[in-house]
């Protein structure tokens, strides 16, 4: 059986990602921002692992729109404490992770109900959005660590097309084409998150 493209990019990305973890042992207490170390960089991608499971166990109904659980203090605030669910080896328990989510998204169909706060989708639906936390925070993990490493194709390709339809449906796709194709910048701080 063909595994599924977002299925695919979303291994891949997980692979890619806990290949560059793997050479983070000896950095985990450095400063990533004034807020964050490197460690905290890695636990809060880690969710991209974790979630997975997590939603599609859940029966829980979808938080409102600016509910607190969305702001950054609140995001920061789960990287810590996934921090402290990785335990004495944050490294070994990452791999663990990606080894059980690996299995999990290749015995799970693509339109198994998936609850997440942002509302009920299908685990076909969810993956891309974690596949582009992957490929991003593998990006600041590996700019951060200088090693020269890219991200599979597949899992580029579906960070880019994750990335695409979000600033499609925030409106920003005209600006975002233009800037892509040279007729025009992206204003100063634009960012989709």
């Amino acid at each position: 059986m063909e595994t599924d493209p977002r299925a695919l990019a979303y291994l891949d990305a997980s692979g890619w990602f806990v290949s560059l973890v793997t050479q983070s042992a000896d950095h985990l207490a450095e400063r990533q921002s004034s807020e964050w170390t490197l460690l905290d960089l890695i636990a809060h991608a880690d969710r991209a692992h974790l979630l997975v499971g997590e939603y599609l166990a859940s029966e829980a109904p979808p938080l409102a729109v600016g509910d607190p659980y969305f702001s950054p203090a609140a995001v920061a605030q789960r990287a810590r404490s996934s921090v402290v669910a990785l335990g004495h080896d944050p490294v070994k328990a990452i791999v663990a992770h990606a080894i059980d989510v690996a299995k999990l998204v290749q015995e799970t169909s693509m339109d198994a109900p998936l609850h997440s706060p942002m509302g009920t989708m299908t685990l076909g639906d969810f993956l891309p959005s974690r596949t582009a936390e992957l490929v991003l925070h593998g990006l600041d993990l590996a700019q951060l660590l200088r090693i020269d490493s890219e991200p599979p194709a597949t899992a580029l390709r579906g960070a880019l097309a994750m990335v695409a339809d979000r600033t499609a449906s925030r409106g920003d796709a005209v600006v975002v084409l233009r800037a892509l194709t040279g007729r025009g910048a992206l204003p100063e701080g634009f960012s989709i998150y």
